[in-house]
């Protein structure tokens, strides 16, 4: 296809050169380096495609203003930033990559468990200072024999859970668009009800969509059940 035949796509924001070489064979590529809403307006007024990360939010204005838009795409997982019914309402398609960043995002969570039961953070500070004391191991645990209780058991918190069982953990899951047979195949023991789960909980990680269902899901009432 000639150069200009291809259809123009425009990135807020630089990705991966290897992304941005794969996608230059099919289209032409411009990458927008203002992440305001009005710059992402000036450089994709004739994009047939965006590709986001974060920012900006792909908001009705915004693709209403490209009028050659056929697609939205997010450089990652979570779709609160793009405004879905007016992406439908607008005929544009909207994807992102479920997935792709399940391992790391899953190897995070049990490091920041790791972080917080040896308390790394201020040991870290401690020993910068030159202020090693054996009292300061003083109430340093350990996950093997606690139980984890994950909130959402999808393409991250099943990673999760078998991390954790590596570790020698017990695992809860809780997850009502799961089915509970298929929670125990993902390693983690079915919870009937978001309170069951925090009541039994040592350690709670959440690996939600950020929904209206979702949004604050986790505040001073369900915290003071854990």
């Amino acid at each position: 296809m000639a150069t200009d035949q291809k259809p123009l796509v425009v990135l807020a924001g630089p990705i991966h050169p290897a992304g941005t070489e794969l996608l230059k064979t099919e289209a032409r590529v411009v990458i927008s380096e203002d992440l305001s809403e009005d710059g992402m307006v000036a450089a994709a007024r004739d994009a047939e495609a965006i590709l986001f990360r974060i920012k900006p939010p792909c908001t009705e204005r915004l693709m209403a203003s490209c009028p050659k838009l056929k697609v939205v795409g997010r450089y990652g997982v979570g779709l609160d930033t793009v405004d879905l019914p007016a992406a439908t309402r607008l005929g544009i398609a909207v994807v992102h990559a479920p997935g792709s960043n399940s391992d790391s995002v899953a190897e995070h969570a049990i490091m920041l468990m790791l972080c917080a039961i040896k308390h790394l953070i201020p040991m870290d500070r401690a020993t910068r200072k030159g202020e090693w004391r054996g009292q300061r191991l003083r109430g340093i645990g350990e996950l093997r024999g606690l139980t984890l209780g994950i909130i959402g058991v999808g393409n991250i918190g099943r990673r999760v859970a078998h991390l954790a069982r590596g570790f020698g953990m017990r695992v809860l899951g809780y997850d009502p668009y799961v089915p509970p047979d298929e929670l125990r195949r993902r390693e983690a023991e079915p919870m009937s009800g978001l309170s069951t789960l925090l009541s039994q909980a040592d350690i709670v990680t959440c690996h939600t969509p950020l929904t209206d269902e979702t949004l604050h899901m986790i505040n001073d009432k369900t915290i003071a059940q854990m």
